[in-house]
């Protein structure tokens, strides 16, 4: 089936592929097995005859260079860049190189500034008239042939760092969610003593439940805890001192303004609009807008790539092990909103299915996800 560009012009179907496809095929396109090769070849015709190119951003590549054998990462390398046609997330700078979920929201953001009436769709479409741009695989990922020896240091550091946030924001070992901050505004603040009790008392909580459902490569658990309540206890410290009104100094400090809260907001909500405009905070080092303006103007419903992280976090599965891969797949997946078909593995699509049945806007703005166990499975799909 074509596909269409507001200009009326055919173009060409963009393809999400998981990142384990793409591992896949390398794989198979550098075995010493004629029958696998064989497999990979068959792959790249059918994309090629079906008008399909595989759509990349940076946390594809992120997945492919961590492994920490060499020659698998080479042979990873070496297939990409041997790929006739990509496509890929530009870098909102104009930089070399392909684009992250940050890139995604700069331009996303750009987008709303520009229309503020319009909805999550309309913001969707506004961005994607300039935010893919095409090549060859040897353009795409020719920036890191030479470096990905030492990206790979960096992200092994990051991969480290990924599993403690996952372990973190997904822990359940206090919730206090559905807390309305009017009244948190005007309770008491626990005398310093007994906060410092309440403080070591989530520390071991939360220890314990990153030791039961966190990511098993995590090392010391108690380590991690120890230092997230640090900050917390640092970030706390005005309102253990008495200062005066130092709920409000906190949540100001959290980019949180009197004007975003009602008498019925709670905490819960508070949390992810300031974990929002910390992200927003980062993407603004491309865009360089006034900060009071962007804050603003950019409301978060509006914006595609945070309705499918916020969706797929608040109505995804809750995993036993609740592992650091988890933070790209989410980045990945707000692919979906501008890949004619995205892939993903099979606990992710269930995800995808329960944020279409609970959020009207997550169900508008993502396109057509699809799992397959295997990469050969795909060319069904995009025949359909």
């Amino acid at each position: 089936m074509a596909s269409y560009n507001s200009a009326g012009i055919v173009r060409p179907r963009f393809l999400a592929l998981d990142s384990s496809h793409l591992i896949a095929a390398a794989r198979d396109k550098h075995s010493a097995e004629k029958v696998r090769q064989r497999s990979a070849n068959r792959f790249e015709e059918s994309l090629l005859d079906s008008g399909c190119i595989p759509l990349l951003c940076w946390h594809h590549v992120e997945e492919l260079l961590k492994h920490r054998d060499e020659r698998v990462v080479a042979d990873r390398v070496g297939f990409i860049h041997a790929l006739p046609m990509v496509a890929w997330i530009r870098d909102y700078t104009g930089a070399e190189g392909l684009g992250s979920v940050v890139d995604i929201l700069a331009a996303e953001a750009a987008a709303a500034l520009e229309s503020p009436l319009a909805n999550v769709v309309g913001i969707r479409d506004r961005t994607a008239e300039g935010l893919i741009t095409f090549g060859t695989g040897a353009q795409a990922i020719g920036p890191y042939v030479n470096t990905w020896r030492e990206l790979q240091l960096e992200l092994w550091q990051r991969e480290e760092r990924t599993r403690e946030i996952v372990a973190i924001s997904r822990s359940t070992y206090v919730d206090n969610s559905k807390t309305k901050v009017v009244d948190l505004l005007k309770g008491k603040i626990r005398a310093p003593g007994d906060a410092n009790h309440q403080l070591d008392a989530l520390r071991k909580r939360l220890a314990e439940d990153i030791g039961v459902r966190g990511d098993k490569r995590i090392p010391d658990p108690w380590v991690v805890a120890a230092n997230f309540l640090g900050e917390v206890r640092q970030a706390a410290a005005p309102m253990l001192s008495g200062m005066p009104n130092a709920v409000l100094h906190f949540l100001l400090q959290e980019d949180i303004e009197i004007a975003d809260i009602t008498p019925e907001t709670t905490l819960g909500e508070i949390c992810e609009l300031s974990t929002f405009r910390k992200k927003l905070h980062v993407a603004n080092m491309s865009l360089g807008v006034p900060w009071p303006r962007l804050k603003s103007k950019v409301i978060m419903d509006r914006i595609p790539s945070w309705v499918i992280q916020i969706g797929l976090n608040c109505h995804g599965h809750d995993l036993a092990e609740r592992k650091g891969s988890e933070l790209i797949d989410t980045y990945l997946a707000c692919l979906s909103a501008y890949a004619d078909i995205t892939y993903v593995d099979k606990r992710t699509k269930e995800n995808f299915r329960r944020a279409r049945g609970k959020s009207p806007e997550f169900a508008s703005v993502v396109r057509r996800v699809e799992k397959a166990s295997r990469y050969s499975e795909i060319a069904q799909h995009i025949l359909c």
